[in-house]
């Protein structure tokens, strides 16, 4: 992404800033230096042309949605199962939908290192907004950016507020005393009084967006297992870390849909 920069010429400073502030607010990614120009460009155009949506109550509805869909499918879940051999399994295919490290621990199988993406997030739930503030800010200088939630979907009570300070943080650790000074300090420039109308703070430190942030070296396809697919055993993987389309829960929903098909196709085969 930086020599894309570059051959465009965004190398101005502040036109330089500008340039990064939209991407890390499309892809969440702050190291330029390693992340994939294409992959990051189509994210870019994407959030552009279709913005994202904001879930009333929160990701929990799509959680609680898929299962039951999945339940009326005949789909059975199963929670508190652990399963540390892939032998243990009954099924003719197997979706591995883990990080790449427990990939690994299932399989024995090495996989291509990969550079994980953290940010920090201070949530702020408040009993009313003040007037004196936007819904919304991102930072030029710094990997900083305020979002009212709420504005767009019920996150609360009514009256109630549900603001999001964060931090983008990259690959590296840093001192979560300073990170949580630093948010704090941002959101006093932003919203001035919000401490007085603050009823509940949480505080995240390294939350981690992806364990395999999008490089020119490719993130791992569906079919990167092929010793274990084979006979009436056929293993695969999805999540946001593999394939080669799109970023984020995009590329999550498009490596499931990939792994599915790798399961018909070698089925149908053996068949």
């Amino acid at each position: 992404m930086a020599e894309w920069l570059d051959r465009h010429h965004l190398s101005l400073p502040r036109v330089r800033e500008f340039a990064a502030t939209a991407i890390r607010i499309s892809t969440f990614a702050i190291d330029l230096d390693h992340l994939s120009a294409p992959v990051a460009l189509r994210q870019i155009a994407s959030a552009l042309k279709a913005n994202v949506l904001y879930l009333d109550d929160g990701w929990q509805t799509l959680v609680d949605g898929l299962a039951a869909r999945a339940r009326s499918l005949g789909v059975d879940i199963r929670c508190g199962e652990p399963v540390g051999r892939l032998d243990s399994v009954d099924a003719t295919g197997i979706v591995l939908a883990v990080g790449p490290a427990e990939v690994q621990k299932l399989t024995g199988i090495p996989l291509p290192a990969g550079r994980a993406v953290y940010m920090a997030s201070l949530d702020l739930a408040l009993d009313g907004m003040p007037g004196d503030g936007p819904n919304t800010a991102f930072a030029v200088d710094r990997p900083l950016y305020f979002s009212t939630h709420s504005a767009s979907a019920r996150l609360g009570p009514k009256g109630g507020r549900m603001v999001h300070v964060a931090k983008y943080l990259g690959s590296a650790p840093q001192d979560s005393t300073a990170v949580r000074a630093e948010l704090e300090e941002y959101a006093t420039l932003v919203l001035p009084r919000w401490r007085q109308y603050t009823k509940f703070v949480r505080f995240l430190p390294q939350l981690m967006v992806t364990s395999t942030m999008p490089t020119p070296a490719q993130r791992p396809n569906v079919d990167i297992l092929p010793s274990l697919s084979h006979g009436a055993r056929r293993v695969t993987i999805a999540g946001d870390w593999v394939g080669p389309e799109g970023m984020l829960a995009d590329a999550a929903v498009a490596s499931a849909l990939d792994a599915a098909r790798f399961i018909e196709r070698r089925t149908a085969a053996a068949a």
